[in-house]
């Protein structure tokens, strides 16, 4: 997500949550991308919210990690993470090649 803020020119806020910021400057992105925008904000909120508990767990009340998030978690927050980093990736392709690149959303 801090990658396609830098592949538009804005240099990204030191937070992990970056989401709002697309959603601030979306116009300046390909409509294919624009349309993901909702989509990378919520997973961006999300991680980062979960970062802190699935780091470090809940030291006060000696809960480790492991005792926090299940398997089915793990699962969807790297399903949800491999999408943004696919998202991102296809931008940069298209930003950098954009005659070879046809996104899978685009209208035809």
């Amino acid at each position: 997500m801090k990658a396609a803020l830098r592949l538009i020119g804005i240099d990204y806020p030191k937070w992990h949550d970056v989401g709002i910021v697309l959603a601030r400057v979306k116009e300046r992105f390909p409509q294919w991308f624009q349309l993901l925008i909702p989509q990378i904000e919520s997973i961006s909120k999300l991680l980062a919210a979960q970062r802190e508990s699935a780091m470090y767990g809940m030291e006060l009340h000696k809960r480790f990690p492991s005792n926090l998030f299940t398997e089915q978690n793990a699962q969807e927050s790297l399903r949800d993470a491999k999408f943004c980093v696919e998202s991102v990736e296809k931008l940069l392709e298209m930003i950098m090649k954009p005659d070879e690149i046809e996104p899978e959303n685009s209208p035809e």
